[in-house]
């Protein structure tokens, strides 16, 4: 194994990382012995990231759930389905706390399935907006300027968002 000055000045495509408070590792590199990664750690702070911790005003969200379809959002004109009531709470349990984007926004989705040759891309949006809406993610459906929308096939059933302040890039 390189010595740590000797990675420094000729990395050679090594990945150089620094744990200054033992958080993603014990032991030590710099030292005799290689470090243990700590992989519940590690995992805890790539999903933070995928959450969007890691960003100011853009809100980053992925929920595991298969998207509901406005064809069973309503009885009639103005009640919702028991179904849409359900899924409701199970999304605004899934979805992180964000803080508000005030004023414009636009909206990223990318709706994987495991079968979404079965599924309208459009009819995935109301629900969604309205949950967005209610997880108090920017102030009302009124606001959304833009929607970027993808259907993939996958092995599970899950939504990526992205809201972003309006004029900001969609992907």
């Amino acid at each position: 194994m390189k010595k740590p000055q000797e990675i420094l000045k000729n990395p050679d495509d090594q990945l150089i990382a620094v744990d200054l408070d033992g958080t993603l590792c014990e032991g030590e590199f710099w030292g005799e012995g290689e470090p243990k990664p700590k992989k519940k750690m590690i995992d805890l702070v790539a999903e933070l990231y995928l959450r969007g911790m890691n960003q100011n005003k853009t809100i980053y969200a992925e929920i595991k759930v298969k998207p509901l379809s406005a064809n069973v959002l309503w009885q009639g004109r103005r009640f919702k389905t028991p179904a849409y009531k359900n899924y409701t709470k199970e999304c605004l349990y899934l979805l992180p706390a964000k803080k508000m984007i005030k004023g414009e926004v636009g909206i990223s989705f990318v709706f994987t399935l495991r079968q979404p040759a079965r599924c309208d891309l459009d009819n995935f949006f109301k629900a969604a907006i309205d949950i967005l809406v209610a997880k108090k993610y920017f102030q009302d459906d009124r606001f959304v300027r833009e929607i970027y929308a993808r259907k993939d096939k996958g092995k599970e059933n899950k939504i990526t968002i992205k809201v972003y302040p309006y004029g900001e890039p969609k992907k």
